[in-house]
């Protein structure tokens, strides 16, 4: 579910953060950013 706060996307499994994360990399915030691909290993 999305509404204008945002949401956070959970799995048991980094490998399949990874797809989303690519499709939708243009979503995440800026601050966010790096945290993100540091958790992802990219």
């Amino acid at each position: 579910m999305y509404d204008d706060r945002g949401l956070d996307v959970v799995a048991n499994s980094v490998d399949k953060l990874i797809p989303i994360y690519k499709q939708y990399s243009e979503w995440v915030l800026p601050y966010d950013k790096k945290e993100i691909i540091s958790k992802l290993g990219l």
